[in-house]
């Protein structure tokens, strides 16, 4: 009898703790889409207007002492301040009834929801209690999706219930929504099913029961749920953030519909941190919070930064020697965190570099680097020796680019068939980074590019039409070239490996290249016509 007494209280515990949640219908019909109006909201700062409404029994007593309003502002910035969307008070007022002190019902709700309504803000009505007309007991209610109505109940105003309901205010589901599908766990319906958001994974409902008390989700079945999400079920003191795509949804949700801009403030100074992205050791970096408060800020950094100074309203920083990470600058105040990604040292080497290894003589190729960390542009170098050019020079024996600080690369690969590395390094204000190569050889059977051809008349023969006899060579190189009657001009020049012109003939009949003075060796045979660029090595062999 003992054990069924415990199983009994024991289901009653676990019903009450889902039921002390959140009471915000689901709307029947939701698009995360239909409140994107474009990339410029998701970049933009908001202020918004909050209004609340203590509600006390009649005679004027019970209710949230108004002093405690502030700490609900800290409570509700700390969620969206580090996003850039700061919450405010336009006022508070009073509603004295013994009818809504308790809110018992879904139609009493929507009384309170209508008394004393302020258009030009969010509406934050605190209740002693709130119970749906089912039955179910809540600690907050959003009127809908997204709304500018909202319950809390008053042993909840200071806990992560807050941004909660002002989260589904402005347009976010909750994390483990199924009204739309469940999400699978690979997430590949998350566009369409559960919170329609791609970077909140499947959440199966997290309680108490699932997620201990370091936050650690402890239910299994494959599932990987944030558990530190505030519009999820995870424990109240384990909710504190947005995701990035949360942020995105509620950013453009705000200016779409009308009752959620109108509660924005038209005088909106946004506490932020601002400054430079990147400190060296050598360096001094300066760090400032736009519009302070007027309380104490408590500057810290990650370990690969020393704070050299601070005031209340800046922070200088310089990097520990040797390194080069992602470091962080954090100003702590009322509660609320704000934190700024700072690069310290030279930026990283890119992790990739894709392009051609074998190329075409005479040809253009493209490479292209991944992202290097802390890089604010980037550096190319070609094989040794290339040259920086303003216009191609298409008959160059070396490899040629133009000016770039980009992370993509167009070169030209030069008539003198050179090989080696291309490489790219991250550069930022401490110096350059470490280089990404590609080791690049020629070869005439391609793989490297298109060769280049003239653009006279567009005919471009191919090499193999041409003849040019012997190689190895002893004495003389023959040329013969088809077509040459119908030639314009011809510039034969042959060349050491090193670009040195040794030969040089703008004969339009010249067949015969004498070589009988040259060393042993490898050469470049470079013949230019109206209609090609013909590129061949010779050797030399006496």
């Amino acid at each position: 009898m003992k054990k069924i007494t415990t199983l009994i209280v024991f289901i009653g515990f676990n019903c009450l703790i889902h039921a002390q949640e959140c009471a915000t219908p689901t709307p029947t019909a939701y698009s995360v889409s239909s409140g994107i109006s474009g990339k410029s909201s998701v970049s933009s700062s908001y202020c918004l207007n909050l209004y609340f409404h203590i509600v006390r029994r009649t005679n004027g007593t019970g209710g949230v002492n108004p002093t405690v309003i502030d700490d609900i502002l800290n409570v509700m910035n700390s969620a969206f301040l580090p996003h850039e969307i700061s919450i405010q008070s336009v006022g508070n007022d009073y509603i004295d009834s013994d009818a809504l002190f308790d809110i018992g019902t879904d139609n009493e709700a929507n009384q309170l929801f209508g008394t004393n309504n302020q258009a030009n803000a969010i509406n934050v009505y605190l209740v002693n209690s709130g119970q749906t007309s089912s039955g179910i007991v809540y600690a907050g209610l959003a009127q809908d999706i997204p709304s500018r109505n909202m319950i809390i109940d008053n042993d909840f105003v200071l806990t992560s219930t807050a941004p909660h309901e002002l989260g589904h205010c402005l347009n976010l589901l909750h994390t483990h929504e199924t009204y739309y599908g469940v999400e699978n766990i690979n997430g590949s319906n998350c566009s369409t099913a559960g919170d329609k958001i791609c970077d909140t994974p499947a959440d199966p409902q997290l309680s108490s029961f699932n997620v201990d008390v370091t936050c650690n989700y402890t239910g299994g079945n494959g599932y990987s749920p944030l558990t530190d999400n505030i519009m999820s079920y995870s424990r109240s003191a384990c909710r504190d953030l947005f995701t990035d795509g949360q942020v995105a949804v509620m950013k453009n949700a705000i200016p779409q519909y009308s009752i959620l801009s109108d509660a924005v403030a038209t005088n909106c100074q946004i506490t932020k941190l601002i400054g430079d992205d990147c400190t060296c050791s050598n360096i001094n970096t300066v760090i400032t919070l736009q519009y302070p408060p007027s309380t104490t800020v408590n500057w810290t950094t990650s370990t690969n930064m020393t704070i050299v100074s601070s005031t209340n309203s800046s922070v200088t920083v310089k990097g520990v020697s040797g390194t080069r990470s992602q470091g962080q600058v954090t100003a702590s105040f009322n509660g609320i965190q704000l934190t700024k990604d700072v690069w310290v040292g030279e930026p990283s080497a890119p992790s990739s570099l894709s392009g051609p290894s074998s190329v075409l003589t005479g040809a253009f190729v493209n490479y292209n680097s991944s992202v290097a960390s802390g890089a604010s542009s980037y550096e190319w170098r070609l094989p040794y020796p290339f040259d920086v050019v303003t216009s191609w020079n298409y008959n160059g024996q070396r490899w040629q680019m133009r000016t770039t600080t980009d992370r993509y690369l167009t070169a030209y690969t030069g008539m003198g068939q050179i090989s080696g590395l291309v490489q790219v390094m991250g550069k930022n204000k401490c110096g350059v980074g470490g280089a990404k190569t590609k080791s690049v050889s020629h070869s005439s059977s391609g793989g490297g590019g298109i060769p280049l051809k003239t653009q006279f008349d567009g005919i471009g023969v191919a090499i193999t039409e041409n003849q040019i006899y012997p190689n190895p060579a002893n004495e003389r190189i023959n040329i013969l070239l088809k077509n040459r009657a119908d030639l314009t001009f011809v510039n034969v020049t042959l060349s050491s490996m090193d670009g040195k012109v040794l030969f040089k003939s703008q004969n339009k009949n010249l067949s015969v290249v004498p070589t009988e003075h040259l060393t042993n060796g490898v050469y470049i045979l470079n013949i230019i016509t109206d209609q090609e660029i013909v590129q061949k090595s010779i050797i030399i062999s006496h």
